[in-house]
């Protein structure tokens, strides 16, 4: 997401509050229309980085920031979304096939699913591939956690010089606690597949 008024860029990463935290800064949280080179483009609310400055280059002095999860809980949180939603294929499997038939494929970066009707994005990529740049570096200016949300919200806020305010809940997915979900087995294919993630943000089960 980006506001050229604000000069902010928001990589929102799925599942991850993005829809309460782009609200809080009126920033669009939806699919939209910009101008490129005289071309027209969609750009799409889960854009990793990369994407977003080849749509709306340049954006150097924009500050770009970005929120992550707990990568066991975002994945029980994703097949809950899409499991209610009754959106295939995720809601035609259980948790265990859903982590055991699809994860392991589509988090390799260059495999993709049409999750909407606008483009091929994937949102099981690695979180640390949507901040980082075409060498692999984190680009991001900030970067808050969804388990600190509303204290690295704030902070947020006092970095871009505007008032501190409380965060909605928004695309809220009913589930128990994430480790609930989990086997040895399932917990293993995570644990492997998000390595980077894990390591980078210091997460764990």
């Amino acid at each position: 997401m980006i506001s050229h008024k604000q000069k902010l860029i928001f990589i929102h990463i799925p599942k991850t509050a993005g829809e309460s935290i782009a609200g809080a800064l009126s920033m669009p949280s939806k699919s939209v229309k910009v101008h490129f080179a005289n071309e027209k483009a969609v750009m799409n609310k889960h854009e990793t980085i990369t994407e977003c400055l080849t749509i709306n280059y340049p954006c150097d002095d924009y500050f770009k920031f970005s929120f992550v999860r707990n990568p066991w809980g975002r994945l029980v949180s994703l097949w809950s979304y899409y499991c209610k939603r009754g959106l295939k294929p995720v809601c035609n499997l259980s948790f265990e096939k859903f982590i055991k038939n699809m994860v392991p494929a589509l988090t390799e970066v260059g495999e993709g699913v049409y999750w909407n009707s606008h483009r091929k994005i994937n949102i099981l990529y690695p979180q640390y591939h949507f901040i980082s740049d075409w060498h692999g570096k984190n680009t991001m200016d900030f970067i808050g956690k969804f388990e600190n949300l509303q204290e690295d919200f704030n902070t947020l806020c006092d970095k871009i010089g505007i008032p501190e305010r409380q965060l909605p809940h928004q695309n809220k997915s009913e589930h128990g606690y994430y480790s609930e979900y989990y086997n040895n087995e399932t917990r293993e294919i995570v644990e492997e597949k998000y390595a980077k993630d894990i390591d980078y943000f210091k997460y764990s089960f």
